[in-house]
């Protein structure tokens, strides 16, 4: 049997009025979208309040699946690692520092870490609504952005995308940006869920339903850090793609 798909579904977990119904609604297409997986796609659901929470490992078990899902919005500790999972996230990922998070680019630099030792690509469902958390209006802090670096960097090491589902009830708003950054650098894209959650949720189905693997030889020049644009020959389309890549030491 084929190696299935890698799914991460990370929830952003918030209870203030206009991201709780958000996510509640953002979570019933979640579990929409475990009725499209293959029987061989291992899903692992995390979530972020304050701290990091592995709610479940990697599993095809869909009730397990759709508990974790639940237990993300309601908040609560999470429960101890599930010994059947495989790939096993668990066995890398850093509880304790999981637990001083502080912000959710932390979260996502502890989880690409964690993801990283796993071989293969992998898809990571952002269901939140923004990074640059505790800059606010002001922009991101000194810390902020550094671990926003790190998650970047560390999501391209784990053959991670990014696709964010923005839970905000709102046509626009100030940390919208900063997700939808995330997302077209590693590859993914962004969606709007308010106004129609099962368009979102389908666009991301059908994005991550497949891929392919391109191979470039690097072009002659210095090391670091590198654009990367691709595009379709002598056919309409759009390409989704990591529109970077790093060579050597990080700049």
């Amino acid at each position: 049997i084929a190696p299935g798909r890698l799914i991460v579904l990370f929830f952003q977990t918030d209870h203030e009025v206009s991201r709780l119904t958000g996510l509640v609604r953002m979570g019933i297409q979640a579990r929409r979208f475990l009725g499209t997986l293959q029987p061989t796609d291992r899903v692992a659901v995390l979530s972020y309040d304050s701290k990091l929470k592995l709610r479940q490992d990697f599993t095809d078990d869909r009730p397990k699946i759709d508990a974790a899902i639940n237990a993300a919005i309601r908040r609560g500790d999470p429960p101890p690692p599930d010994p059947d999972s495989h790939p096993s996230l668990a066995r890398h990922f850093d509880q304790a520092e999981a637990r001083r998070c502080a912000t959710p680019e932390r979260a996502l630099e502890v989880l690409a870490r964690a993801l990283a030792p796993i071989p293969g690509g992998k898809s990571l469902l952002y269901f939140g609504w923004g990074l640059g958390t505790v800059g606010g209006m002001s922009g991101p802090n000194a810390s902020e952005q550094k671990a926003w670096i790190e998650a970047l960097y560390g999501m391209s090491e784990a053959r991670t995308t990014i696709f964010t589902l923005d839970v905000t009830d709102a046509d626009y708003h100030t940390l919208e940006g900063s997700i939808r950054e995330i997302a077209e650098l590693t590859g993914g894209t962004y969606q709007k869920t308010h106004l129609f959650p099962d368009l979102a949720m389908d666009l991301v189905s059908r994005a991550i339903s497949g891929r392919y693997v391109l191979v470039f030889v690097k072009p002659p020049g210095p090391r670091g850090e590198h654009s990367v644009e691709i595009a379709l020959a002598g056919r309409k389309g759009r390409v989704i793609s990591r529109q970077y890549f790093v060579d050597g030491v990080r700049p």
